[in-house]
């Protein structure tokens, strides 16, 4: 068994159609906009207009956990081929944890690979994602409190032409990128700058890196966290009309839960006042590297013993201290 992830053939990804190999989780920016309700009084209405006037929110998907314990709260965001939570479904092509502490101090946003061999209620052990395709956001938020151990408060669902238009709103965002690419555009090592159709291609690429999946995780990560430190920058923020024009951008292409309604967003919106886009951390889910399933589908394994104190940082809220000993996740 090696760590190294071994790029998958294009004929694995189908699911009876061609779907966008990666539908990156900009669901996870919802943290942009929690942070600016609270820190952006000054045009608060219109934000608060424009986010309510394009988000959809759909019902029966989240169950009120009688355990729950503390003031954490637990988001899921997903990347998938529609926002039309009626339409047929595919598989979620990203996948997110976004936990932010009782202390409101930090947010950390940890990706869940897709190809993660996990349990999934009521059909056996499989890739995660198939928790969309077989049983949508309700099966999804299901499997990921059984693996985590932690109730699930709110999810938001996005897709990917929420991210080309996030890109452009803000002008392009800069990132380092670490490997050269040369698939479906060429993006050199280095910095780059990334905007509408090259940053999806930036993100969706992963045929043409040694490590496949992992790397453009990698990539993701990298490129969310730029949108929300360029989303939060003194720049954007003292500009009402590129921050309200961002923000629609994100709504439009967003369901979210019923719950999460305009005086939830504004309530942690408030408590999240203080952060800057340095407190924003990024993880992957603990992976033990990559191997084969009975029926010969490749998988990437779950690392149990640090999912477990995983589990306890989540239950416990010291995610802080499992990040510290962690950092990559």
């Amino acid at each position: 068994m090696t760590d190294r992830h071994v790029p998958r053939h294009a004929a694995e990804d189908s699911v009876g159609k061609k779907r966008h190999p990666v539908l990156i989780a900009v669901g996870a920016l919802l943290a942009v906009i929690l942070i600016a309700v609270g820190a952006l009084g000054i045009y608060l209405n219109a934000i608060r207009s424009s986010f309510d006037r394009n988000v959809q929110r759909t019902s029966g998907v989240i169950t009120p956990a009688p355990d729950k314990k503390g003031d954490a709260l637990n988001y899921i965001v997903m990347g998938t081929d529609t926002r039309d939570v009626g339409a047929e479904r595919g598989r979620s092509d990203a996948l997110m944890l976004v936990h932010i502490p009782s202390d409101r101090k930090s947010i950390t946003i940890i990706s869940f690979p897709r190809d993660m061999w996990v349990p999934i209620p009521e059909h056996g052990t499989a890739k995660i994602n198939a928790a969309y395709s077989w049983g949508g956001q309700a099966l999804t938020v299901r499997t990921m409190q059984d693996l985590l151990g932690v109730p699930i408060d709110h999810i938001v669902t996005t897709d990917f032409q929420g991210f080309q238009d996030m890109t452009t709103a803000l002008g392009g965002v800069t990132v380092y990128n670490p490997i050269a690419s040369n698939q479906d555009m060429t993006f050199p090592q280095g910095e780059v700058t990334l905007q509408g159709e090259n940053a999806l291609a930036y993100v969706r690429e992963r045929y043409d890196l040694p490590r496949g999946d992992f790397d453009r995780a990698e990539r993701q990560r990298t490129v969310i966290q730029a949108i929300m430190r360029k989303a939060l920058s003194a720049d954007v923020l003292a500009n009402p009309g590129q921050f309200t024009n961002f923000v629609s951008s994100l709504s439009k292409y967003l369901t979210v839960d019923a719950g999460l309604t305009d005086t939830e967003l504004l309530k942690t919106g408030m408590s999240l006042r203080d952060m800057t886009g340095d407190d924003i951390h990024l993880m992957q889910a603990p992976i033990a590297g990559t191997g084969w399933s009975a029926d010969k589908q490749s998988i990437d394994l779950v690392d149990e013993p640090k999912l477990a104190e995983l589990r306890d940082a989540l239950k416990n809220d010291t995610v802080d201290q499992y990040r510290a000993k962690y950092p990559q996740g």
